[in-house]
């Protein structure tokens, strides 16, 4: 992942000159060994389908009772100043069924620890708070601000 959004972050810097913030992330099934990982969007083939990825998931865990995984963002900040990243892991558990209907990509079969239910079911307050993204976005924010107005106060 952070390989990912290094590039990403790197080429949009070399073609735009100034300070580009990119993201890779996905999510990890500790007993498919990592899979879909970085694959995530495209796991059941191109172009991606958020119904096809979750049914090929469904049933690769299918035997697996309670199947532990993460959702995991790196974030990479690049500029004259160099190359800055972050990440964020958000561990959990997948369901055999689909529950919920907000968010996208495999929200409707993650459950957080800590919680019952779904990402999907959550809503975007909770999940924007405690998310692999957000947890990525908290760790850079500061470098963030800093290279691009490195004479703000912390106040």
């Amino acid at each position: 992942f952070t390989g990912n959004a290094i590039k990403k972050a790197t080429e949009l810097y070399q073609l735009t000159g100034d300070w580009c913030l990119a993201d890779d992330s996905g999510l990890e099934v500790d007993d498919l060994n990592g899979e879909p990982g970085v694959y995530s969007a495209r796991y059941a083939g191109e172009p991606s389908d958020d119904s096809r990825n979750n049914q090929k998931l469904l049933n690769a865990i299918r035997s697996i009772e309670k199947p532990k995984a993460q959702f995991h963002c790196s974030i990479a900040l690049a500029g004259p100043g160099g190359i800055f990243t972050s990440e964020g892991i958000i561990r959990g558990y997948l369901i055999h069924h689909l529950q919920g209907t907000t968010g996208f990509g495999y929200d409707p079969l993650f459950v957080p620890d800590g919680y019952s239910e779904t990402f999907a079911q959550l809503g975007a307050e909770i999940k924007n708070k405690i998310s692999h993204r957000a947890q990525a976005l908290n760790q850079i924010k500061p470098i963030l601000l800093n290279k691009l107005n490195p004479n703000r106060s912390e106040n």
